[in-house]
């Protein structure tokens, strides 16, 4: 060790003739191999002049050195330097020297390194598949670790054809086809492998012979027949070559029937063909032929189809209805599709109905039903099933049913909590129908005042009409004009077959009273500034309530309405001040309420002149302008002096725009045509304009 110091030393004083002139430090070495390995510097400074550098390593404890390539240096930065020939599994120690004319300096690694073991050569092993035109030959390598050894094979009489290269390390295998197109032919080879492409290595020179040509073999023949086709399963050995498969079908004199297209067969099985449209029991001939380069292999047998079977009518039955007939049929189809045909008779064979052709593909259970029938009459039947090989007909007859009478609705009133007498009408608490399941019938209220017998009551005062299903009827309001009168009411219903039955009768008297009495007039409304309704009437002997209504004639359009409470007793000369109205022709309209319900109407007519209203109308708004008009929904109003209330209606009497604003009306969005426009003023002066919405 003392030695090993006393060197370094030594190498480092001749090496350092300018201390510290170059400074940086060495990567511990890297891409280490058996013989070889790569040493990195950072190089942080450097004396100016120096232009070549070189790695040197020894062994440890050796003082041998071995150098690397001399490179350039042109600055600071990584160098990057390989060293070869070095020992397999031996430690290293590693500098870099720098030099030029006058100069020259020396890194040393902090670290030693350790080369790898030397390479083993790997484990090769041959296999071979002779075979004709390709010969597999497969190489399988093992263990080729710290090498890359690449493998060819040189093959034929004078070794002259050559494969592919294949090279890898660890354990890998490769497949070699080798052209041998001769059967029966010796092919001598060796297989090669080089060793980092340096050493070369001939090993396994042998030889093989490729196999001889042999044609395909029909092993089998399975044929399955029908009725008008058979099938052929055909088990075959494929010879040395691919083949065509052909099969040729023949009559019983040896004329061809059908011969298929030439079927490529590639590898040995079993292949399938079948040929359709044969004749029903019937013999055949077939030959069956596999050929390929080699030679060829026919195998020949006859052959018969199967008999064909006609389609049956297994069973018939029938079921009656009243005006129809219901037939059912279980059907066995034969080897061909047919077609099943219904044939209704009367008694006396004369056929009334036939249906149309029913197609039958399958065994199945057929239905059928001849409609339209006579009640209580005796038909026949007949089923026909016909294919291509012969017809099947069943028969049968039966009687169809009466029909049955169907019995009338069941009605009845409801009698609770009613019923309640009011003037001129008596409620009632409704009613119920039943119908009878399936029946379309007839309903009525009839009502008399004698007494509740059938004969005495011959007012019907409601029709109810068809009734197709249950009827469910609330509250019901029957008139009763007469006072002090017993009414009374039943329901008479009848079925569709005329059947009839009445419910039981329900009745309730009528109070004795007298309806008040009631006048409706207007004064001044075309005549006067101060129009007033003029209304009167007595025997109010309940809260009576005045609705009072003034129509435009023309729109339809209500401008002004009131409400009047009366009270009891008798009304002389009430009145109501009416609105000034602009020239026009309207209907004033009085609806009367009591208590019980009494509604009385009075209408007057007030033709369109010139009044005192139409000077009030002239002075309220004379300055008032409406436009654009025609619009096209936005509209301005101009020279109004007072607050107004202003609505426009449609020519159908509804109300589409209200407002207090006085100066924009906004009407888009509504139907192209004709509105009204109302303003109405606080003391009930109203001016009327028409809008054309455009």
């Amino acid at each position: 060790m003392k030695k090993i110091t006393m060197l370094l030393g030594v190498i480092f004083a001749i090496f350092s003739a300018k201390a510290a002139a170059v400074e940086g430090r060495n990567y511990p070495a890297i891409n280490v191999t058996f013989n070889s390995a790569t040493i990195i510097t950072q190089l942080d400074s450097i004396y100016p002049g120096v232009s070549q550098s070189k790695v040197i390593v020894k062994k440890l404890g050796d003082s041998i050195f071995i150098s690397g390539p001399i490179i350039p240096v042109t600055g600071r930065g990584q160098l990057s330097s390989s060293v070869y020939g070095l020992s397999p599994s031996t430690e290293y120690i590693s500098a870099r020297t720098f030099q030029d004319s006058t100069h020259r300096d020396t890194i040393w690694s902090a670290v030693t390194f350790t080369t790898l073991p030397a390479p083993v050569y790997p484990n090769v092993a041959f296999s071979i598949q002779p075979n004709l035109d390709s010969t597999k030959f497969t190489v399988s390598i093992s263990n080729a670790n710290g090498i890359t050894p690449k493998f060819y094979i040189a093959y034929g009489p004078t070794y002259s054809s050559f494969t592919d290269t294949a090279y890898g390390t660890g354990n890998f295998s490769h497949t070699f086809s080798l052209y041998t197109p001769n059967p029966l032919t010796s092919y001598n080879y060796c297989v090669n492998f080089l060793r980092d492409t340096v050493l070369q290595v001939r090993d396994s020179c042998k030889s093989f012979t490729t196999p001889a040509t042999t044609k395909g073999d029909i092993t089998n023949v399975v044929t399955t027949t029908g009725i008008d086709s058979v099938k052929f399963s055909i088990s075959m050995n494929i010879g040395t070559y691919p083949g065509n498969l052909k099969i040729i079908l023949k009559d019983s004199v040896g004329t061809i029937i059908s011969t298929s297209a030439p079927i490529t067969v590639s590898s040995s099985g079993t292949y399938n063909y079948v040929i359709r449209g044969l004749a029903g029991n019937t013999p055949y001939f077939y030959v069956v032929t596999l050929s390929n380069a080699t030679g060829a292999d026919t195998t020949t047998n006859s052959i018969r189809t199967k008999i064909p079977a006609f389609g049956t009518i297994s069973s018939m039955n029938l079921a009656a209805g009243i005006d129809s007939i219901k037939i059912t049929t279980s059907i066995t189809r034969g080897t061909y599709p047919g077609t099943l045909k219904f044939i209704l008779k009367d008694s006396a064979g004369t056929v009334l109905q036939t249906s149309a052709p029913i197609s039958i593909v399958s065994s199945a259970s057929v239905m059928y039903i001849f409609r339209g029938l006579t009640e209580l009459t005796l038909y026949k039947i007949e089923a026909d099933l016909s294919d291509s090989v012969s017809v099947d007909t069943a028969y049968g007859s039966i009687r169809t049913l009466m029909r049955p009478r169907k019995p009338a609705p069941i009605a009845r009133f409801r009698i609770t909590p009613y019923p309640v007498t009011y003037r001129g009408y008596i409620k009632l608490g409704g009613y119920d129908i039943y119908q009878y399941p399936g029946d379309i019938g007839r309903a009525a209220i009839i009502r008399g005042t004698n007494d509740s017998t059938l004969a005495n009551m011959r007012d019907t005062v409601l029709i109810i009409g068809m009734v197709s299903g249950n009827i469910f009827q609330d509250t019901i309001s029957m008139d009763a004009p007469h006072t002090s009168t017993r009414y009374h009411w039943r329901i008479i219903t009848w079925s569709s077959d005329g059947i009839m039955a009445v419910s039981p009768a329900i009745s309730a008297p009528t109070e004795n009273y007298s309806p008040p009495k009631f006048l409706l007039d207007q004064i001044g409304l075309a005549t006067s500034p101060n129009p007033t309704l003029q209304i009167s009437g007595d025997g109010f002997g309940e809260a009576v309530v005045i609705y009072v209504n003034i129509y435009d004639n023309v729109t339809g359009l209500i401008v002004w309405s009131d409400t009047i409470n009366v009270g009891f007793g008798t009304l002389n000369g009430y009145s109501v001040p009416l609105p000034n109205l602009p020239p026009g022709d309207y209907v004033v309209r009085g609806n009367l309420r009591t208590g019980r319900g009494d509604v009385l109407f009075k209408e007057i007519p007030v033709i369109k002149r010139i009044s005192i209203a139409t000077a009030v109308k002239q002075n309220t708004f004379e300055n008032v302008s409406i436009f654009p008009n025609p619009t096209n929904g936005l509209i301005t109003i101009k020279g109004l002096k007072e607050k107004v209330r202003i609505t426009v209606f449609n020519t159908a009497a509804q109300l589409v725009f209200e407002t207090s604003d006085a100066e924009n009306i906004n009407i888009t969005g509504n139907p192209t045509g004709i509105y009204f426009m109302y303003i109405r003023t606080e003391n009930n002066e109203i001016f009327t304009q028409k809008i054309n919405l455009e």
